[in-house]
């Protein structure tokens, strides 16, 4: 079984990725249905509209080319979600370190953190 230990993100990490999120959503002309915000684990930000074809993910995971802290999912509603499975394993498959990158989620208690590796189905 996975250990299920918190990842380690700074405060400020899941706020400034929330207002890129908010901001896309706030321009979001073209109605695309979700954005993905990455922060590299040198704090880069960026945000990526999704429209959750295999194309587009294909192309979000060859633009990322350094390792992640976190990752944000936001619907364009402004709802929390995990990243489809193509972009998880995608993100896995891209660089090991990856797996330790936070996903933020909406929890009983207010957002959480959860590593991405702990955002697959226990088999």
């Amino acid at each position: 079984m996975t250990d299920r230990k918190q990842p380690t993100v700074g405060n400020g990490d899941y706020e400034q990725m929330k207002a890129a999120a908010d901001a896309a959503i706030r321009g979001n002309s073209a109605k695309t249905a979700q954005f993905l915000v990455m922060q590299t684990v040198s704090g880069e930000i960026s945000v990526f509209p999704n429209d959750l074809s295999a194309e587009r993910e294909e192309y979000i995971l060859s633009e990322l080319h350094a390792p992640l802290s976190a990752v944000l999912c936001a619907w364009a509603g402004g709802q929390l979600d995990v990243p489809s499975m193509r972009v998880r394993k995608g993100l896995m498959d891209l660089d090991p370190r990856n797996a330790e990158a936070a996903v933020f989620l909406v929890g009983e208690r207010g957002i959480n953190a959860r590593r991405l590796m702990d955002c697959f189905p226990l088999v």
